[in-house]
């Protein structure tokens, strides 16, 4: 085991991979525009793994310290979860009024662009869903967080690679909400010290923006669709429930969370690392 390394990435590492991923999300947003090639974007996705994967072989990181290899615990899932449910909603209640605010605004980013209307709705969960979430976690909850970490103090390693995740999306309506859903994982990866969390929380949030995007599709489709807008009245009436559900949720998964980091570091208190 002593060959895996022992030490964690530095804040340079941590930005020099996060350098790598965006010259290769900007070489693949590139080549997507001139070729459709449905292996694309899982080899896109794959690559984003590979960047922190590799970096940590060669320079003999910690595979555990980077990339927080820790079962976590069933209260710290369960209360990812709540917190990815009320972060679904929050973000979905905001992006409705941004639209209305910003309609021109594009939400096509650079990446590899993949048909969300794929019958072959297996294949489509696995890499819209499952496969974005293992690899992002890896590279930004993993790699640029632990590196963060070793220079930065807290709040700041979670804020910084929230920010930098958003930047990654290359898309002026993705970025800010991108960037509070990275900030949202990277405080839950440093409270549980597991990528599963943070693994789970991604997916769900992935599953839960394909449905609406099918949904959104689907109804267009239909020929008894008609584009309505609603007065600011009847938006507010609309949302203000969904925002109270969304902020119940999202209490009750900080709690869940916070509480039982804080257990875990008073019954273990040797497993405590500086942050």
């Amino acid at each position: 085991m002593s060959d895996l390394g022992t030490r964690k990435p530095s804040v340079a590492d941590a930005l020099i991979a996060f350098a790598f991923a965006i010259v290769w999300s900007l070489s693949v947003g590139l080549y997507a525009k001139t070729h459709a090639d449905p292996w694309l974007p899982p080899l896109f996705t794959i690559g984003l793994a590979l960047v922190p994967g590799v970096y940590a072989a060669i320079f003999r990181l910690s595979p555990i310290q980077t990339f927080r290899l820790r079962s976590p615990r069933p209260k710290q899932l369960l209360g990812g979860i709540f917190l990815s449910f009320g972060l679904v909603l929050a973000i979905g209640a905001a992006s409705v009024i941004s639209s209305f605010i910003f309609p021109k605004l594009s939400s096509v980013g650079l990446g590899a662009r993949i048909n969300v209307a794929d019958p072959d709705l297996l294949k489509l969960v696995f890499v819209v869903t499952i496969l974005p979430a293992i690899a992002e976690e890896f590279l930004f909850r993993g790699f640029i967080l632990s590196g963060l970490e070793t220079g930065l103090r807290p709040p700041f390693p979670s804020l910084v690679c929230g920010g930098l995740f958003g930047l990654l999306h290359l898309s002026p309506a993705q970025i800010p909400f991108a960037a509070v859903v990275g900030i949202a994982l990277s405080w839950v990866a440093v409270e549980t010290d597991s990528l599963a969390v943070t693994i789970v929380m991604h997916a769900l949030h992935n599953v839960a923006l394909l449905i609406a995007v099918r949904a959104v599709i689907s109804c267009r489709a239909s020929a008894s669709w008609v584009r309505v807008s609603p007065s600011p009245f009847a938006l507010a009436v609309a949302l203000i429930p969904l925002a109270l559900i969304s902020f119940a949720l999202m209490r009750q998964g900080v709690n869940l969370v916070r509480r039982d980091a804080r257990s875990l570091r008073e019954s273990h208190p040797e497993e405590e690392a500086p942050r």
